[in-house]
């Protein structure tokens, strides 16, 4: 039943994301990596990330939980070269700026 579910998916991702069930069993019982094996491998090379590309990352999300989720490289390297508070300022102040958006058309 999971490798059938897995099966309809190229990549981990979607998987995870469109059969949440199915991918929490396969990791439970440890079998994620072989019902996964068909699928696509997409992994960003080591030194990848750079600031320019954290920043273009941070511009994609509106939060800092879906930044997190969706470029966990990103968040890491933010975090090892110290500049993770201003990725935080940021959303800080979009949710402000927001907020006062929603407030004087509200």
């Amino acid at each position: 039943m999971i490798q059938l579910a897995a099966s309809k998916f190229d990549y981990r991702i979607e998987f995870q994301e469109n059969n949440q069930s199915a991918y929490q069993r396969a990791w439970e019982r440890g079998i994620l990596d072989d019902v996964c094996a068909h699928m696509i491998s997409f992994k960003r090379p080591q030194d990848y990330w750079n600031r320019q590309r954290v920043i273009r990352a941070v511009l994609l999300c509106d939060n800092m939980v879906e930044f997190r989720e969706r470029f966990a490289g990103a968040t890491n390297y933010a975090s090892v070269n110290g500049f993770s508070g201003e990725i935080q300022r940021h959303y800080t102040i979009k949710r402000e700026r927001d907020n006062y958006a929603e407030w004087l058309n509200g």
